[in-house]
């Protein structure tokens, strides 16, 4: 049985993004990300190296939304819209 373990980042000052959420088990890496319009969507197979990366830009007060463009959205990672 795999347990997923779940890992959140509430972002600070973020203009964009208001929540990332990264699910994992041995199988599936999923992250999943809220805007601040309210509009969440999932990216699969995205390595915790890029959730690790947003959290340290997070800390350090960076901007987390351009990171996310450049890690995962230019990256072409398979996506889908779960709300809003």
């Amino acid at each position: 049985m795999f347990v997923p373990r779940t890992r959140k980042i509430d972002t600070k000052d973020s203009s964009v993004i208001d929540v990332i959420y990264y699910m994992s088990t041995f199988k599936e890496q999923t992250l999943f990300v809220q805007f601040n319009n309210g509009a969440m969507y999932t990216y699969d197979d995205v390595p915790f190296k890029h959730f690790k990366s947003l959290r340290s830009a997070n800390r350090r007060n960076k901007s987390v939304g351009s990171l996310f463009n450049d890690l995962v959205k230019k990256s072409g990672y398979a996506y889908r819209k779960i709300s809003r």
